[in-house]
């Protein structure tokens, strides 16, 4: 896990968003939080979850044995909460079903000279975010977008803390296997880039 025990991680962003609050969602934004002078917020579906939030002071992440790793502090709100162009990065992390009102969402909290990071499976995706990207642009170019896969291990933290699997707390995630994020430019055109 970036920034996790044993990781580290760099970033030239100073305001990041994660749209998509399941268990890759929050562990993406729990790693960067623990960033030194990178704000992080989550954009949510449903008002409960960004209360548990809030009120428990950010996400919390533990191991498989329910064994916290810390609460980082990062800023929860469903999406009419946040102002257009308050994010450097933009993370992705919904579903493919949710992809459509996540690029309007994304394409709305991206600063123009930022970038939107996908973290989803397939590749239908990338067409719809490339729309709404294009579709926002407030400035020439617009906001780049980023592709990625994650192989670490997420699943939602559970409620009583012991990683009974037991009901589900909207605060916490459970990390089950440390894995990599692997991040390159998508091209105009030109496919698929290293970046």
């Amino acid at each position: 896990v970036p920034n996790g025990p044993g990781g580290g991680m760099s970033l030239g962003f100073r305001r990041v968003a994660v749209v998509g609050c399941g268990s890759l969602g929050k562990l993406v934004g729990w790693s960067i939080a623990g960033v030194t002078g990178v704000k992080v917020s989550v954009v949510c579906r449903r008002q409960e979850q960004v209360d548990r939030i809030l009120t428990r002071g950010g996400i919390e992440c533990e191991d498989a044995d329910g064994k916290s790793a810390g609460v980082r502090e990062v800023t929860a709100g469903v999406a009419s909460d946040f102002h257009s162009g308050s994010a450097d990065l933009v993370v992705v992390a919904v579903k493919s079903f949710d992809t459509q009102g996540a690029a309007e969402i994304a394409a709305r909290l991206c600063a123009p000279e930022g970038a939107v990071l996908s973290l989803q499976n397939g590749l239908s995706h990338v067409g719809v975010l490339r729309k709404a990207l294009a579709k926002s642009a407030r400035s020439a170019g617009g906001p780049c977008l980023l592709l990625g896969t994650c192989t670490a291990g997420a699943a939602p933290g559970a409620a009583d803390g012991d990683g009974s699997g037991g009901a589900v707390d909207p605060s916490r995630v459970s990390f089950r296997g440390r894995g990599r994020f692997v991040v390159g430019l998508m091209g105009d055109g030109e496919g698929f880039q290293r970046g």
